[in-house]
């Protein structure tokens, strides 16, 4: 898992961005489908999901 969230392709990573796509798409921050895929993909290899989970961690441990 953590090789897919650092962006780097693995057996997850097709299921991966067809579940990240569509739900980018569901929720009208992506055109289509076909479109939020490409945009999981691009979010994944540029880091910002790994990023988005790191903020998250920090933010939650600080509550807690």
């Amino acid at each position: 898992m953590q090789q897919t969230l650092q962006g780097r392709p693995n057996e997850l990573w097709p299921a991966v961005l067809w579940n990240g796509g569509f739900y980018l798409w569901h929720l009208g921050l992506s055109p289509s489908l076909a479109a939020g895929i490409q945009y999981s993909q691009t979010l994944l290899e540029s880091g910002q999901v790994t990023a988005t989970l790191n903020n998250l961690q920090q933010q939650v441990s600080s509550h807690g």
